[in-house]
């Protein structure tokens, strides 16, 4: 580990959550670069608050009741 490595690892939160890892550079830096990937020959680039905001969106998709979509109703649970 260098010296840079070594100064951003001790400002880096040591939170157990990854979730909260994210919260906190959403918030410390939400226009900062967080990702970045290449789509079709160009790059494309992601912010912290991007990200945090996708995650939760998906998180709570995740952890929402699964409805019916024709009735709003909770589906069944199907045979195990």
């Amino acid at each position: 580990m260098n010296v840079r490595e070594s100064a951003q690892a001790q400002l880096t939160p040591r939170a157990a959550d990854p979730l909260d890892r994210l919260a906190h550079w959403a918030t410390a830096r939400p226009r900062g670069l967080a990702l970045i990937h290449k789509r079709r020959g160009q790059w494309k680039g992601w912010r912290w608050d991007d990200v945090h905001r996708e995650v939760s969106h998906l998180r709570d998709a995740l952890l929402a009741p699964r409805m019916n979509s024709r009735h709003g109703l909770p589906r069944r649970p199907g045979p195990t």
